[in-house]
């Protein structure tokens, strides 16, 4: 194994050979405030983010206490957009639509009316930008085209729509509550059959590393309360079927496997996430911590750099619940 130190950065130490090379952005939760707008125009196009291959943002694209107008959304996914001059793909936070009737908006028709054609329509994929390489081969999920997956330097990617707020269950307090939470328990079995088709994808294709970027912090839950399902939407852990099919797959996968999220502070990285020896995870910066996440990996490991902020990931995270 290989251990490197970046500046401002620190390398995981996951084995595995030293074939694949890939380096991209990873940023979300921002802009909150008005500071973190002038952050982020300070920060686009900072020569420190040079060579990066594309960007993810991790969603949340403004705060939960604002009105969710096409003009906030639409202007704030330009600011995004102008960080870093790649490709960028994109996940749902729960501040850019389930948090939406906290001001008097429907939800499902800012997700429906909004958001989807902002990100997903045709024209605004990554994959219609001519900066995007064939052969990451993106693909999308039938029925779900928030969820992506694509293959760059023999790393397989993939992105998953789970969100804070009890993945939408929560706070449900404009429209009909029976079509949201149905929407919730097909939102949720199309993540579980994705996550399995995209772990086979990267067994198939020989990838070296896998990783996974969605919103919420599945850890944020306490223990010891009952699993959501389609009888109990309330009072209940959204995550946990999520979480315990991505430590059987992680486990029979075998090799590096990194998830990134947002959501919650502190900016830290936690190893053998779900006990699962080959899997990391990295709470990326935003939620009032400043900066961008540089991630590279190579020579079999993982490596973060923060742009925009004087300290790099804490080396542990909070306990589940905490």
């Amino acid at each position: 194994m290989r251990n490197s130190v970046l500046a401002f950065g620190i390398a995981a130490t996951i084995a595995a050979p030293a074939l694949a090379d890939v380096d991209f952005v990873a940023f979300g939760d921002m802009p909150y405030t008005k500071d973190q707008v002038t952050m982020m125009k300070k920060l686009a196009h900072d020569p420190r983010l040079d060579g990066a291959e594309f960007s993810i943002f991790y969603g949340d694209t403004k705060s939960g206490g604002t009105r969710c107008t096409f003009e906030e959304l639409s202007g704030n996914k330009k600011l995004i957009e102008d960080m870093v001059d790649v490709p960028l793909f994109f996940t749902p936070g729960d501040n850019d639509w389930t948090d939406c009737d906290r001001k008097g908006d429907d939800e499902l028709k800012i997700l429906d009316q909004v958001l989807m054609p902002l990100y997903f329509a045709k024209d605004m994929r990554p994959e219609a930008d001519p900066r995007s390489k064939p052969e990451w081969n993106i693909t999308r999920q039938g029925g779900q085209l928030e969820n992506a997956r694509w293959s760059a330097g023999g790393v397989t990617f993939a992105t998953f729509h789970i969100i804070a707020t009890g993945n939408g269950r929560d706070e449900i307090k404009i429209g009909d509550k029976a079509m949201n939470y149905a929407r919730v328990d097909a939102r949720d079995a199309a993540n579980l059959t994705w996550l399995a088709e995209s772990f086979r994808a990267a067994n198939e294709a020989g990838s070296e590393a896998f990783v996974l970027a969605m919103h919420t912090d599945p850890t944020k839950v306490p223990g010891g309360l009952p699993v959501c399902d389609q009888t109990v939407h309330t009072d209940c852990d959204p995550y946990k079927p999520f979480l315990d099919a991505l430590a059987e797959k992680a486990a029979a996968f075998g090799k590096p496997v990194l998830v990134i999220h947002g959501d919650t502070s502190p900016y830290c990285e936690q190893k053998e996430f779900l006990g699962v020896p080959n899997m990391q995870r990295l709470n990326g910066t935003g939620d009032y911590v400043p900066g961008v996440t540089r991630v590279r990996y190579a020579d079999g490991a993982f490596s973060f750099t923060v742009v925009g902020h004087n300290r790099a990931p804490e080396a542990s995270c909070p306990a589940k619940g905490e």
